[in-house]
């Protein structure tokens, strides 16, 4: 797994990706204002994830565990958890077992050396780096997207009023003259 459940920087980056997506999807179908929130919200996550300042307990935390304190046992932000208390499987004991039968046979199982199931800091980092930038993209898109979609509704306001108050379909087509000439034909399905 390249990615750290319990660093809380790592999930506001993926939170970030994930907002900024779904954000991107309610802009193109029209839904401006969830649009709008899911924007804003991977837009925080993402610059906080770039900064990377942990909160003062999280920082005593660790500073404690990298004492020899009661916290994690491998000196790192939080507590310490392993893929396999994630995942809820058994790997360790597993990756125990092929250890030391691949110590007896000169390898793993099948003959292979067992999978490392840690993560490098410059993985874990990379992962964050990329997953903060590209909800940073896509935050930056959606309120783009939002910000033209009540840029265009304000400025022509009037033609939208026409519609909303339109009783018949003739009435509704004479709208267009509050349009310019050059977005009529963009609007005609409307």
């Amino acid at each position: 797994m390249r990615w750290d459940p319990t660093d809380p920087l790592q999930r506001h980056a993926r939170y970030s990706l994930h907002s900024g997506i779904w954000g991107l999807f309610f802009a193109l179908l029209s839904v401006p204002q969830v649009a709008l929130l899911l924007g804003a919200l991977s837009l925080y996550w993402g610059i906080n994830a770039l900064r990377g300042k942990l909160p003062k307990s999280a920082t005593a935390k660790a500073d404690k565990s990298s004492k020899g304190g009661k916290g994690g046992k491998r000196g790192r932000r939080g507590p310490a958890a392993t893929a396999e208390d994630v995942a809820g499987t058994s790997r360790g004991q597993e990756r125990d077992d092929a250890t030391s039968a691949g110590a007896r046979a000169g390898g793993g199982q099948d003959g292979r050396p067992p999978v490392p199931l840690a993560v490098t800091p410059a993985q874990a980092d990379k992962a964050k780096r990329t997953a903060a930038i590209s909800g940073l993209v896509t935050a930056s898109l959606t309120l783009m997207i939002v910000a033209a979609t009540f840029s265009f509704q304000f400025v022509y306001s009037d033609y939208y009023t026409c519609q909303n108050d339109a009783l018949t379909q003739s009435s509704r087509d004479d709208c267009k003259r509050h349009l310019p000439e050059e977005l009529r034909p963009f609007l005609e399905d409307r």
